[in-house]
Order: C-alpha cells, then structure tokens, then sequence
C-alpha cells in the first residue's frame, strides 16, 4: 500500500528553531531543493559550512537571530537568489557580504558591527528595506565606535573613496 505522506524532500517549511543547535554539518540540508522557508532561530549557532546554502536554492526567508554566529564564510548567501527576508538580529557578527539582491528585507539589529567601508556600501544599498534598532552601534573603527549603525550608514560621509572599496585615511 502506497503510503499519502508526501517525502521529506517537498517540504517547503523548515523549524529548527530553539532546538540547542551549536553546529550545522555540511549536508545537512542536501535533498531539500523546495524549500522556501527556514527558520533557525534561537540556537547556539557559531559558525556555518560555506556551502550551508547551496542545496536550497529556492530559499526565500531565512531566521538566523539570536545565534551566537561571529562571520559568516564568503558567499554563503549567493545560491540564494530568491532570497526574500534575512534576519541576522541578535548575534556577534561585525561584517557581512551579501550579493545583489533589491528586494532583499535585512535585519542586522543587535551586532557589534565593524562600520567600515564594505559594510556601510552594502547598508547604503540595502537601505530602505533595512533594519537596525537604535542599539545597533558600531563596535569599531575608533572614530565610529558607540555610533548607530543605521545614522552612520545614511550621513554618506563615511571616510571611503568614492569607488567604496578603499578607505581614506583621515588629514592629519
């Protein structure tokens, strides 16, 4: 008898929130190409396998906060290109790249943000669909540190070149 349980590999929803997790092996999200949501809210995550990503490529929201996540490898995020909603709230990251994404709605509230060039561009053009609380303040450099991360990311004076890759040192 053929059994009505659809197989795992459809599921389009994903809760590991709350569940304690320290680690994620690599694999472990292999053979969910539907999936559209995943919410890993809520655990003990410090890091994350470069290709964490890669087998969920339909992902659209993804819930990160309140993890203990300090980087994340470059280009995590680049399979995801129907990435809707990243909520990155709550943890210990100070920089971050994301690819090209317009629509993308981002949440980076509550991290000890390194305020330098690459992150203010990204934040610039993130920006409106950013969120940052007023306690989202720059951990460094010096001459930003305590500043909010969102009043510093909209003064457009951010000490960079105009290419936005390279920072300019201050006059003496």
């Amino acid at each position: 008898m053929a059994s009505s349980t659809p197989p795992a590999t459809s599921s389009t929803c994903l809760d590991l929130s709350h569940n304690r997790l320290a680690t994620l092996a690599p694999g472990t999200l292999a053979g969910l190409g539907a999936l559209e949501r995943l919410d890993l809210e809520g655990n003990r995550l410090g890091t994350l396998p470069p290709t964490t990503f890669a087998p969920v490529p339909a992902l659209r929201l993804l819930f990160l906060q309140d993890n203990e996540l300090q980087a994340l490898p470059t280009g995590i995020f680049l399979p995801l290109r129907h990435l809707l909603v990243l909520d990155l709230a709550g943890n210990r990251l100070w920089a971050l790249e994301l690819p090209p994404a317009p629509r993308l709605d981002l949440d980076i509230s509550g991290n000890p943000w390194a305020c330098e060039c690459p992150l203010l561009a990204l934040l610039r053009r993130m920006s409106p669909r950013l969120t940052a609380t007023r306690d989202t303040l720059c951990a460094s450099p010096a001459h930003r540190q305590g500043q909010e991360v969102a009043a510093v990311s909209r003064a457009g004076d951010t000490g960079c070149d105009p290419k936005g890759d390279k920072q300019r040192l201050p006059d003496p």
